[in-house]
């Protein structure tokens, strides 16, 4: 797998933090009965991606460790809702450790 451009990433990572954030907002809004709870979990998550963007644009291998907490955070989340084991979560995760990987492996992270 080619690794992509990391101006690229970071701009993933800004636009999967305001995604995020509108799913945190229209869950919290929502009404049902995790509405709250999900939402709140979602607008955890996007600012975590945030800080993901943050971090690779100023090459930061930081960035590296907060993908793993999101994916740890992600599935933990899953599991104490009685959802399972989040497998979407675990695919793009290990999308984004081998893209980290490759930046790293390239020098661009410190």
């Amino acid at each position: 797998m080619k690794t992509p451009d990391r101006n690229q990433i970071v701009k993933l990572s800004y636009f999967s933090a305001g995604l995020l954030g509108l799913f945190g907002i229209i869950n919290i809004t929502s009404g049902n009965e995790f509405g709250v709870a999900d939402g709140l979990f979602n607008l955890g998550m996007g600012v975590i991606f945030f800080f993901i963007g943050l971090m690779l644009k100023n090459g930061k291998i930081l960035a590296f460790y907060l993908v793993g907490l999101e994916i740890v955070a992600s599935l933990l989340y899953s599991f104490l809702m009685s959802r399972g084991i989040n497998f979407v979560t675990i695919a793009f995760g290990a999308v984004w450790f081998i893209w980290l990987y490759g930046f790293n492996k390239n020098g661009e992270l410190k």
